[in-house]
C-alpha cells in the first residue's frame, strides 16, 4: 500500500498538469483539442480516485490510532516538537492574537542575545542572528528547550556584496569597539 505523501505527490503533479494544459489554452485564447480534453478528463479521474485512496488510508490510520490510544499510560509525559515560523508570528501580530510557546521562545532568545551584544532594540519579534533553533516543547510543564540546528546567516554572508567589497564584518562583539 502506498503512503500518503507519495499519493499526495501524484495528485499534486497531476494538478501541475491540468494547470499547464489550461495556462497554454488561455494563452493561445482557445479551447482544449480532442488530445488535452481526453488527457485532463483522465487526469481528473486519477485524482479523484487519488482522494478517494487517501480517505480510505486515513479512515485506517484512524482506526490504528484509536485503538493505539486506548492502550496508552496516560502517566507517560507527552514531548511534541514545533517549529517557528516568522510569517505565523508576524501574522499573530498583526491580528493581534498572542504568540504561541515556540514563537515566544524564539522571540526570548532574540531579545537576549540583543541584550547581550549592547544593542538597542524596537518592535514585537527580534530573532537570534547567529543560530536557528528547533523548538521542542513539553506538554506536561510548559518547558521549552532549543536545540541549535544550523546558522542561517552563513550562506548569506557567503553571497555578501559588501563582504566581496572588502569590509569587514565583527560579529559577537560584545560592549563598545574602537
Amino acid at each position: 500500500m502506498r503512503n500518503s505523501l507519495i499519493i499526495k505527490d501524484e495528485k499534486n503533479q497531476l494538478k501541475e498538469r491540468n494547470i499547464a494544459i489550461l495556462d497554454k489554452c488561455k494563452l493561445e485564447i482557445r479551447d482544449f483539442n480532442e488530445d488535452e480534453k481526453r488527457e485532463y478528463d483522465s487526469n481528473i479521474e486519477k485524482i479523484n480516485e487519488l482522494n478517494e485512496e487517501l480517505r480510505k488510508l486515513n479512515e485506517s490510520l484512524n482506526k490504528d490510532e484509536n485503538e493505539n490510544k486506548s492502550n496508552i499510560n496516560l502517566n507517560k509525559m507527552e514531548t511534541k516538537k514545533s517549529e517557528f515560523r516568522l510569517l505565523k508570528a508576524i501574522n499573530d501580530i498583526v491580528n493581534n492574537r498572542n504568540l504561541d510557546d515556540t514563537a515566544n521562545a524564539v522571540v526570548r532568545a532574540g531579545i537576549e542575545e540583543m541584550r547581550n551584544s549592547g544593542l538597542s532594540f524596537g518592535g514585537q519579534i527580534q530573532l537570534p542572528t547567529e543560530e536557528r533553533a528547533a523548538i521542542t516543547v513539553s506538554t506536561e510543564h510548559d518547558d521549552v528547550v532549543a536545540t541549535d540546528v544550523y546558522n542561517v546567516l552563513e550562506p548569506l554572508r557567503a553571497k555578501n556584496v559588501l563582504a566581496a567589497a572588502g569590509a569587514k564584518f565583527l560579529t559577537g562583539l560584545v560592549g563598545d569597539v574602537d
